[in-house]
């Protein structure tokens, strides 16, 4: 997968894939705009072998003709051979069926993810390069990196790739420390964050919507060492009727999206005290795992309130007493069923405690002068970001290289795919976290220190806090 990631994302080598590989060309035209309808002109290469649908986008299909020829529409694919070939046709992004395609249409714009609007061609080897043809006041965000005026990603991919907006957009766009800024790359040059937002009605100020996500995203990056990736796009959907931050989600295959559901009636107490953006972010920092959904989910969960903290919005008995209440969820799949079966519980706290176990001896071996953050930001070195697909074992791997022991790869052993005993109740003890009823006290314990090296990442103490997230 190394060289599938290098093969997107490096503009030489896209150049020169084109040169081998079938093209397909899409000029992204608008036919309408009640509902958002596409009007997309395809001209292909020999080897693109004919034209696919996704079933989002057969339901969403308008017309389709082939070299001039209309097509059958209840049809979700279009054999062509080899031959060279054109093709147009439209799709309507709104009205009937967008909203069961998985089409997210707010006032003049709309969300959806690529394989929902895009034909693919057949031949997996084939390019694909998407140009927006579009009026000045209606916008195209698209995740993916460009080469030669066109948006550039592997047909393999379209399945998988992230979101895309169209629309009246309100957009800016963050220059953040790059990824390695201030540690393995200090000559890096700056990350890029798109903020788009559906033009839905928000209580919220626009300025200070961005200004709380630049926060967030800073956070992430003083944890990282920089901003874990070079490019990004984050789909903000305002959601009629909801209060705070409702969900989120990243993709990552062809270029990193992020969509987030922010209710329309959010504010900024909401937002100052919301965890999801910044689980979010976190996931840009990891490889995709299909079958280490409790490794990612368990990185985010571990790390999220620690970021937090370490910009200064949570207090330590904060973050504590959010990893005393939810860790013992983890715990059936942690002993008795292992996490590689489990559900939601034991993905996300069963990971994050996996993980916590893990910080706790890498910094126990190491008299505090390694962490769990040493092997992730290891991992990230290597080119381990959202954009890659790895297997767990590669990550653990990757991981215990980086710390000099097999940590991880002991851990998962007792507890991934069986379980093992925790003595949770005696860590607490060890750490100094007391729990009392709802409450949690940080006391003397023989292993405070650790607790506290796992907050801040040594033993110096909290660094400087950031701004506030909102204001």
């Amino acid at each position: 997968m190394a060289a599938l990631r290098q093969f997107i994302f490096s503009l030489p080598l896209l150049a020169a894939a084109a040169a081998d590989a079938a093209v397909c060309d899409y000029d992204i035209g608008l036919a309408g705009t009640e509902p958002i309808t596409l009007d997309i002109a395809v001209a292909c290469q020999a080897g693109a072998d004919g034209l696919e649908a996704s079933r989002a986008a057969a339901s969403l299909l308008r017309s389709l003709a082939v070299d001039g020829r209309p097509m059958p529409l209840e049809q979700a694919s279009w054999p062509i051979g080899s031959a060279l070939f054109t093709a147009r046709y439209r799709l309507a992004l709104g009205g009937d069926g967008a909203a069961q395609s998985g089409v997210a249409a707010v006032g003049r714009s709309v969300m959806a993810e690529l394989e929902t609007w895009l034909l693919r061609p057949a031949s997996d080897d084939t390019l694909v390069r998407l140009r927006p043809r579009l009026p000045a006041d209606f916008v195209a965000a698209l995740p993916f990196k460009q080469a030669d005026g066109a948006y550039v990603i592997p047909a393999s991919l379209v399945p998988r790739a992230g979101y895309t907006a169209f629309g009246r957009l309100v957009e800016t766009t963050l220059a953040l420390p790059g990824p390695g800024f201030s540690a393995w790359n200090p000559g890096t040059t700056p990350a890029r964050l798109r903020i788009v937002r559906l033009d839905g009605t928000l209580d919220l100020e626009d300025a200070r919507l961005f200004r709380w996500v630049e926060r967030s995203a800073l956070a992430v990056a003083r944890y990282w060492r920089g901003f874990p990736v070079a490019d990004a796009l984050l789909i903000v959907v305002p959601m009629t009727g909801r209060s705070g931050v409702v969900f989120g989600r990243v993709v990552p295959a062809g270029g990193i999206s992020i969509m987030l559901q922010l209710g329309e009636h959010a504010g900024a107490g909401a937002l100052d005290q919301d965890w999801v953006l910044v689980h979010e972010l976190t996931h840009t920092a990891s490889p995709f795992m299909a079958r280490g959904f409790w490794l990612m989910e368990g990185l985010a969960t571990l790390i999220e309130p620690i970021v937090r903290a370490r910009a200064g919005w949570l207090t330590p008995e904060a973050v504590w007493a959010e990893f005393a209440q939810g860790m013992p969820r983890g715990l059936d799949a942690m002993t008795r069923t292992g996490l590689q079966g489990s559900g939601r519980a034991g993905i996300y706290w069963g990971g994050a405690l996996l993980l916590l176990l893990a910080d706790v001896d890498i910094r126990r071996s190491s008299e505090g002068r390694r962490g769990l953050e040493n092997c992730l930001l290891d991992v990230l070195r290597q080119g381990g970001d959202a954009t890659e697909r790895w297997t767990p074992e590669a990550f653990m791997a990757a991981c215990d290289r980086a710390i000099g022991r097999p940590v991880l790869a002991g851990l998962a052993e007792r507890h991934r795919f069986g379980g093992s005993p925790v003595e949770l109740d005696a860590l607490w003890r060890r750490l100094g976290v007391v729990r009392e009823g709802g409450e949690v006290r940080l006391v003397d314990a023989p292993e405070a220190w650790l607790r506290d090296a796992i907050l801040w990442g040594g033993t110096a103490g909290p660094p400087p806090a950031l701004p506030p997230r909102i204001d």
